[in-house]
């Protein structure tokens, strides 16, 4: 986050924790709603929106064996977010994640709806998440960003230096498989 900070990349106010031990402390400045995410779960699992402390040490214990660590972030109201496939740096497509009725989790494997997201006509999106890649020294990324409903400023969520492409590719039309053996097979015959 310190990367991100230093290159004026929005993200959302965030704690790292343990154990329930540390809840406490690591709230100080937080207002709920918040977001507890375990840091070893991944689609979606592990991700609840919460309105107290007491739901957040359930959560912790809940989930202890399953991951050391938990992030706790602030909520940010949005309409979805946006996965932004990168490949060598550059931004190749990308999709926009809505969540099923009744749900905050945009993700595809938790029921959420994808649609093409048109990059050049967001121009602003696209820098963010090549900047993201570049400065994490992601060669494949999928950066998460949401867009706050009220304010319009876009936030990073994370970068998954494994991204799954099945919804980008069934959404987009982007061949990522294809894109991703080209840019290695590029990489070869450079060296």
């Amino acid at each position: 986050m310190k990367k991100q900070v230093e290159n004026g990349i929005n993200f959302p106010k965030t704690a790292i924790v343990v154990s329930t031990k540390t809840v406490d402390s690591a709230l100080t400045g937080f207002t709920f709603p918040l977001i507890i995410k375990t840091s070893h779960l991944q689609r979606g699992l592990g991700v609840s929106l919460v309105n107290s402390i007491g739901e957040i040490k359930a959560i912790i214990a809940k989930y202890k064996k399953e991951s050391p660590s938990f992030f706790i972030r602030e909520f940010i109201p949005n309409d979805g977010d946006i996965r932004v496939f990168v490949i060598g740096y550059q931004a190749l497509g990308a999709m926009k994640r809505t969540p099923k009725a009744g749900d905050f989790r945009s993700n595809i494997s938790r029921g959420g709806f994808g649609a093409k997201f048109d990059l050049n006509s967001n121009p602003q999106i696209k820098a963010i998440a090549e900047k993201m890649a570049s400065l994490n020294q992601s060669e494949i990324a999928g950066v998460d960003i949401i867009i706050h409903k009220e304010t319009g400023v876009p936030y990073v969520l994370e970068i998954n230096r494994g991204p799954q492409f099945a919804g980008l590719e069934k959404f987009t039309g982007v061949n990522a498989a294809k894109a991703i053996i080209e840019y290695f097979e590029s990489r070869l015959t450079q060296n």
